[in-house]
């Protein structure tokens, strides 16, 4: 992977489009002072996502744009392109060539590009993550990056080494996971603020909750006591039918005379079927036992003839066993007399070997003396050849400075020739900077009075902003709490249109009728088709009672086919008004009050029914009213508060609190009062939020005035921090030329100094020279004299070697033979040990055989035996067999007749049983009688006969005492509010929510923290495994370019490798340094340039650029340092920035940044073959 291609187009110094190809190698970028060659490290820098302006030396975004020239206008936006060979896939993904690209534009915006589509800077990062590539990575290196490394703080340091060590992944991985930490732990705050707010609310929903659900328990036990009471008087009626019980019961003493003797008749049927059944199973049984027999007697037999078969095979076996054990025995016997012959042989090899190792001995003593003389000559002919190669290397370091002392000497003679006109230059400056700084010093004190005044004004405008914003604030909370008062209400009205449109209040037989629509004829239940005027509800409601529940049906037929429809679902009983047979009376009143007709409305068709239901009924103010009415008209019409206190037409008076929680008439006005009150919420927060638009709008205005002050101020700062940047640098420009110029008269005299040491030197090394090649002549002489005394004795050694290893020859044959002839012996010893075994587990197999043999002869004796007491057995089992068949026949024709009586005596029976149904309708007719008590239930509680006797309990207090304390434990309870059960249902769902919400981040952050220790675990291992491995690289490379020393980095607190500071500890050559601060500046860099480059051998880049980091070097160094870089640049792309002539000539390509044009940077490129092509021509 390497750096391609890159396209710059209006940044800094390169409006024009400019195309750059990087080849493999290492390449040169070199130019004058201010051409523009370090605008291609910003370049490169600033594509990579870089965001500080400060390290891309401006103030904003804005600056990286061309600004233009006297000659050219400024560019609105300007782009950067790289493209990056990944033939490697270094980076993993799908192409082969990756293009990143960004854009700018005055305005401030900034767009990256992937592939030419567009992408976000957080794309791009994570694409380059563990490449070293990046702004914070060490692919680019400058001047000031250099000083980091060395004078910098540890954390500086610490970037380059975390991003070389690969853990820059983990650490954004951590970086991104502690974010969303922070995400999770504000959303916990705000869960736990309404979780909290919540938790407020259902305490006091939880207390009217359990009221209401106490309320309903004595509402339902009252209920129980009296619906008791009256159904005890209802079965009480049961004396009224015990004439007809008492027919019943003289029928029935008939009825059970005959039942018994049809129960006799049956047992003695049944008895005979019984024996019948035992006889049968008797004749099974004998059959079963029989049919055993006989499998057992075949059974026997097949036996035998397996045993029989058996004893012949033992005999076959036992006579092949015999034959084999004779076998046996006669190997053995043969076995042992080849044992004897082999042991003999390896005896007199023995002798042989004994008389071989003496001879062998005496050899290796002289072959030893030999081989001791002969390394005593290698030693000294190697330390003679290395001795000439270090005299040579010597020489050859000699030759190598005179060669750059000889350079040097003409740099010098050179730069004293130049030396006169650059001091004349000098001065010239010095008077025209003079005149800057005074013309600088007027501009400044004029802009310093336009920004105090901007000052003034932009402070009254971020007062009048701050006003409004509270302002908004305050009415953003109005409308909160607004929004909350909307939600409550829209939540009551659809829980309380949801009971209206499921038919709350109505009965379960009321409701079932509605809904079919098979049934013809149905209007509606009364409560759901009259309309009830305002304040009227409650009288209404106890007026019509449970009428309200009666159906409006057309036809008197229609709610025939209603009321059988309820009896065949068995849904109790629904009281029908049929339009077509119901007529009412309506009552001439014209006192205090009105007639409740005129409380309802009501569809013309359904006035009869009104009339009939509400027609002698008149509606007041008061209990006292009525009280009033009721004497005056003596009782003669039903009177009705408002409250719902009723007077009977003949005194009886109805009367207490009224239970509103179900009531039909009072949830349709709560619903007609919730819709008003949700008109006027919406209208108040219409209001409100027009309110906060309109403040809002005035705040933008302010905003947009505020900020073009800013943009008055920021320019006007802008000019300021210019002018005073310009004086700043003509300051500075006047110190360093008054400096040069000083320099300038010292560097006479030291240029002059250098010429005449170097001369000097140059010769007393030349003459060195001379003699090391004396030397080195006189030790190859003496080295070529022992190499013909150790040829002479190598002869000698070469045939005591030949005759020795004949020796070992005939060792390794008589060793073979040996090993050979004990395998034999060991081979025969195992056969006879075999065989002695075989011959063992022989004999114990025939007499295990003869053993068996005998025990099936006797086991044949006793099946024969046993044969002949079962074929006695089969016998007597036949002849019962034949007895029970006979019986069997017997019981069959008494069952036949026995059946015939029993079905004589039935049909006797069923004549009897008709005469009992008859009298049993006699009896129901006076049950009739009994619907009087079921209809005051009905309209008392809306309760049916069949859901009443469900109540039914012998163990109830039904006693007036009993009931009157229910009803006035009621009254004790004051007010209930049944939907709190709803409403803490409700609210408790959202509590559950919020608490499960809250458990859910609690455990989300949990994980994000065990996320954190596992990637700070990662960071830990590789961080340190590759903090020793740079290490090690870091005290080699710094040998090497220092020449020696050593170099060290050390963590100062190795227990928290992670946040560790680290310091370096340098010591060159020569030198004992205790802080790296107290090295001259050429020997930091080369101890920074030791950092990189072993982090560059550790992990290395696909591209680095080198910003003039050879400035500081000297010419001797700067050899080590372009070695190193060759070495380095097999592995990594090298693009250097450079001044230095030795970089140059290392360098595979070149490219030259000039400035043709003031202002406008061009580029040129050229190969080092063709450099020299073009200066050989």
């Amino acid at each position: 992977m390497y750096l391609k291609k890159m396209e710059i187009k209006g940044f800094k110094s390169f409006p024009d489009k400019t195309e750059i190809l990087f080849p493999h190698g290492l390449i040169s970028v070199v130019g004058p002072n201010g051409s523009g060659k370090s605008n291609i490290l910003d370049a490169i820098r600033w594509v990579l996502g870089e965001q500080s302006m400060k390290s891309l030396r401006g103030d904003k975004l804005e600056d990286v744009i061309f600004s233009g020239t006297e000659k050219r206008k400024e560019m609105n936006y300007c782009e950067v392109s790289l493209l990056i060979d990944n033939q490697d896939k270094m980076i993993d993904i799908d192409y082969s060539e990756i293009s990143i690209k960004r854009k700018a534009f005055k305005s401030g915006e900034s767009q990256f590009f992937l592939n030419n589509k567009q992408c976000r800077l957080k794309d791009i990062k994570e694409l380059l993550l563990d490449t070293g590539i990046g702004r914070e990575g060490y692919s680019i290196i400058s001047q000031g990056k250099i000083d980091e490394i060395v004078n910098g703080n540890s954390n500086q340091r610490r970037k380059i080494l975390e991003e070389a060590a690969g853990i820059t992944k983990f650490r954004y991985k951590k970086e991104e996971s502690e974010k969303k930490l922070d995400v999770a732990n504000e959303n916990l705050e705000r869960i736990h603020d309404v979780y909290k707010e919540v938790e407020k609310q259902i305490l006091p929903l939880e207390i009217q909750k359990t009221k209401a659900e106490k309320y309903l328990l004595l509402k339902e036990e009252l209920l129980a006591s009296d619906v008791n009471r009256l159904l005890s008087s209802y079965f009480s009626m049961d004396s009224d039918v015990e004439k007809i019980n008492s027919l019943i019961l003289e029928t029935d003493e008939n009825n059970a005379k005959l039942s018994e003797q049809l129960v006799s008749e049956e047992t003695e049927l049944n008895e005979l079927e019984n024996k019948l059944k035992e006889l049968e199973q008797d004749k099974q049984i004998l059959s079963n036992e029989n049919t055993e027999l006989e499998r057992k007697m075949n059974e026997y037999v097949r036996n035998k003839d397996v045993d029989s078969q058996k004893i012949i095979n033992l005999d076959e076996n036992l006579e092949k066993s015999y034959s084999q054990k004779e076998k046996i025995i006669f190997e053995i016997n043969s076995n042992k007399v080849n044992l004897d012959s082999i042991q003999k042989t390896h005896e007199d090899l023995l002798k042989q070997k004994k008389i071989l190792e003496d001879s062998h001995s005496n050899k290796r003593e002289k072959y030893e003396t030999l081989e001791i003389e002969l390394k005593k000559y290698d030693e000294e002919i190697e330390n003679n050849r290395n001795k000439i190669l270090e005299l040579m290397n010597e020489q050859s370091r000699l030759i190598s400075r005179n060669e750059i002392l000889s350079e040097n000497i003409n740099d010098l003679e050179k730069k004293m020739s130049s030396w006169q006109n650059d001091h004349q230059n000098i001065l010239n400056q010095i008077e025209e900077v003079q005149k800057s700084i005074i013309e600088n010093e007027t501009k400044i004190k004029l802009t310093v009075n336009q920004i105090e005044k901007l000052d003034e004004e932009k402070s009254l405008l971020s007062l009048r902003i701050t006003e409004n914003t509270n302002k908004i604030e305050a009415l953003k909370s109005k409308n909160n709490k607004n929004n909350i008062d909307i939600s409550e209400c829209s939540s009551k009205v659809g829980l309380l249109k949801k009971m209206e449109a499921d038919n709350e209040g109505l009965s379960k037989g009321v409701k079932e009728v509605i809904l079919n629509r098979n049934l013809n004829g149905i209007c509606g239940a009364v409560a759901n088709l009259i309309t009830v005027k305002p304040g009227y509800e409650k009288a209404l409601e106890a007026a019509l009672g449970s009428q309200m529940q009666n159906i409006i049906i057309k036809t008197s037929n229609d709610a025939k086919k209603c009321i059988e429809f309820l009896k065949e679902k068995k849904l109790g009983r629904v009281t029908f008004l049929p339009i077509d047979s119901i007529s009412g009376k309506v009552l001439s009143y014209s006192d205090e009050g009105i007639l409740a007709l005129d409380a309802i409305k009501y569809k013309d068709e359904y006035k009869d029914i009104a009339a009939y239901l509400l027609g002698r009924t008149v509606i007041v103010e008061d209990i006292d009213k009525a009280l009033e009415i009721s004497k005056k008209y003596k009782n003669s019409f039903r009177i009705v508060t408002k409250d719902g206190d009723i007077f009977n037409a003949g005194g009886s008076i109805t009367g207490g609190s009224i239970f509103t929680s179900n009531s039909i008439f009072t949830r349709r006005k709560q619903i007609s009062e919730l819709e008003e009150m949700l008109k006027g919420l919406e209208l108040k927060r219409c209001d409100i939020e027009l309110e906060i638009k309109e403040l809002i709008g005035v705040n933008e205005d302010l905003l947009l005035e505020l900020s073009n002050k800013e943009k008055e101020y920021k320019n006007i700062s802008d000019v300021k921090m210019d002018l005073l940047q310009n004086h700043k640098t003509h300051v500075i420009q006047m110190e360093h030329l008054e400096s040069k110029s000083k320099n300038s008269i010292s560097d006479s005299d030291l240029i002059s100094k250098s010429l005449v040491d170097a001369k000097i030197t140059y010769n007393r090394e030349k003459n060195e020279v001379e003699e090391y090649e004396k030397t080195i002549n006189r030790l190859k002489l003496l080295t070529n004299d022992l190499i013909n005394k150790k040829n002479s004795i190598s002869k000698v050694f070469s045939d005591e070697d030949s005759e020795l290893r004949s020796l070992d020859m005939e060792n390794v044959r008589l060793n073979e033979l040996l090993n050979s002839k004990q395998r034999e012996l060991d081979s025969f010893n195992s056969l006879i040990e075999k065989n002695s075994k075989l011959l063992n587990d022989l004999e114990s197999e025939i007499a295990f055989n003869e053993k068996l043999k005998k025990q099936m002869i006797d086991d044949n004796a006793s099946l024969d035996e046993e044969v002949n007491k079962l074929s006695e057995q089969i016998v007597i089992v036949k002849d019962k067999i034949y007895v029970c068949s006979n019986q069997e026949d017997t019981v069959k024709k008494a069952l036949a007749q026995k059946r015939e009586d029993y079905r004589n005596l039935e049909k006797d029976l069923i004549s009897l049983q008709a005469k009992i149904s008859k009298l049993d309708s006699d009896k129901a007719k006076i049950d009739f009688q009994k619907n009087s008590i079921i209809e005051k239930i009905r309209d008392d509680y809306s309760m049916e006969l069949d859901d009443a006797i469900k109540l039914l309990d012998e163990t109830i207090d039904t006693s007036k005492t009993k009931i009157d304390n229910l009803k006035k434990s009621i009254q004790d309870l004051g007010n209930i509010n049944v939907d709190a059960i709803e409403q803490y249902n409700v609210i408790k769902e959202r509590y559950d929510f919020y608490k499960e919400q809250k458990e859910d981040l609690e455990d989300s952050i949990k994980q994000i923290n065990q996320i954190i220790i596992s990637l700070e675990q990662n960071m830990v291992v590789e961080f340190e495994k590759s903090f020793c491995e740079i290490n090690s690289k870091f005290d080699e490379v710094f040998k090497i370019l220092f020449g020696g020393g050593s170099g060290k980095l050390i963590l100062t607190d190795e227990s928290n490798m992670l946040a560790s500071d680290i310091d370096i500890n340098v010591q060159p050559p020569g030198k004992k340094v205790k802080s790296i601060s107290v090295l001259s500046g050429g020997e930091k860099a080369l101890s920074a340039i030791a950092i990189l480059f072993s982090i560059l051998m550790r992990k290395p880049v696909p591209f680095c650029v080198l910003d003039e980091i050879d400035a500081p070097l000297d010419d001797a160094n700067i050899i080590r340092f372009i070695t190193l870089l060759n070495i380095l640049s097999k592995q990594t792309q090298f693009i250097t920035i450079t001044h230095r002539r030795g970089t140059m000539e290392a360098s595979e390509y070149i490219y030259g940044v000039t400035m043709q044009d003031k202002g406008v940077s061009k580029i040129i490129s050229l190969k080092l073959e063709e450099a020299k092509e073009y200066i050989e021509n």
